[in-house]
């Protein structure tokens, strides 16, 4: 049995194609294998009927073997159709043969530009090397109820192969080596403590290859999620409940959380709306849900009326929040000039 993995990047103008090829040779068959990603900024995109659409045609030519696919990438905002996100796919086939050198020809064309890339590739079957397929697709969003299964072709291996985990941090957390086939559990929680983006490299003197793939943690398994959670509880919780809550387990984390809320004449979701409100209106240059402005607007809810004055003459930026229902004013300066605005009076 005979295997190959390459990796190519093929560019013109502004398209960009990846492709990612392996191969192996078995009892008079080739088997081939084609994984594409393409840059959603590397195609031209459509609007039609709401939807912006960027259709592509991919084919695969060997001896008298053809293969051919459209395939299709569909958004729903412009933003997203310039974004770096990829579009992944595969394009397979296996065919009888006695010769050991095969030439493949790919080419990629996008149907909304009629721009179009041809590449040929000489295949020696007589060069082994290994393959390490997985059950999820790479880039994939998956959550703490899948697993990660990495299978090697060839199957029989003489020597281990080297991996580690990296985290979102881009921290190594885990190194190890495995032969067929490698299980990693996502709900392990000693190693996947919190969401972000994880990759797992694989190592020998014939490859390296990396797997990519999102986390989605509930917050609370979460550690970085959950504690950035307590620390936005300032305003409704006393120091001792914010201090129980980080020292649960993270097993009990949610019953504590729950139980933290049960307790309060504010329901979860309506003091986080007014975080979320405090982030986005006092966090530009300005601390956010931590601001004086936010701890004024947890007190006594929006103001009645707001004067701005970011201009004047010989004068710092500041603003006045007035609240006639409570006979009170409020003026907060930007003493640094940065955009933080202080509490400095109070009438």
């Amino acid at each position: 049995m005979v295997f190959l993995f390459s990796l190519l990047i093929f560019y013109q103008s502004d398209l960009e194609i990846n492709y990612d090829y392996n191969y192996f040779y078995n009892y008079d068959t080739f088997y081939f294998n084609l994984e594409y990603k393409i840059p959603y900024n590397s195609v031209i995109f459509f609007y039609r009927d709401k939807i912006y659409y960027s259709s592509f045609f991919i084919q695969l030519i060997v001896d008298s073997l053809l293969i051919e696919r459209i395939d299709t990438i569909f958004v729903d905002n412009y933003e997203e159709a310039l974004s770096n996100k990829l579009k992944t796919g595969q394009l397979s086939f296996k065919i009888f043969t006695k010769s050991l050198k095969k030439k493949i020809k790919i080419l990629i064309k996008d149907l909304n530009s009629e721009r179009m890339r041809v590449e040929e590739l000489i295949i020696d079957l007589n060069k082994p090397t290994l393959f390490i397929n997985c059950n999820q697709r790479e880039n994939a969003r998956l959550s703490i109820k899948d697993s990660l299964i990495f299978q090697i072709t060839p199957y029989k291996m003489e020597k281990e192969i080297f991996y580690q985990i990296i985290n979102p941090e881009e921290r190594v957390i885990k190194k190890d080596t495995f032969k067929n086939p490698l299980k990693i559990f996502l709900s392990d929680f000693l190693l996947f403590s919190q969401s972000g983006n994880y990759k797992i490299e694989f190592f020998n003197k014939k490859i390296k290859k990396g797997f990519s793939f999102f986390l989605d943690l509930p917050f609370y398994l979460s550690d970085k999620d959950y504690f950035k959670k307590i620390s936005y509880l300032i305003y409704v919780a006393t120091p001792t409940e914010m201090e129980e809550l980080k020292k649960a387990e993270r097993g009990e984390r949610e019953m504590k959380w729950r139980e933290f809320w049960k307790k309060k004449n504010i329901s979860e979701e309506e003091y986080f709306l007014k975080i979320e409100y405090c982030e986005k209106n006092f966090g530009r240059g300005d601390k956010g849900a931590f601001s004086d402005r936010a701890k004024i607007y947890f007190q006594y809810g929006e103001p009645d009326h707001i004067e701005n004055f970011p201009y004047e003459i010989d004068k710092k930026p500041y603003i006045k929040w007035y609240y006639y229902r409570y006979n009170k004013e409020f003026l907060f300066v930007d003493l640094r000039g940065f955009g933080e605005y202080i509490l400095v009076s109070e009438k």
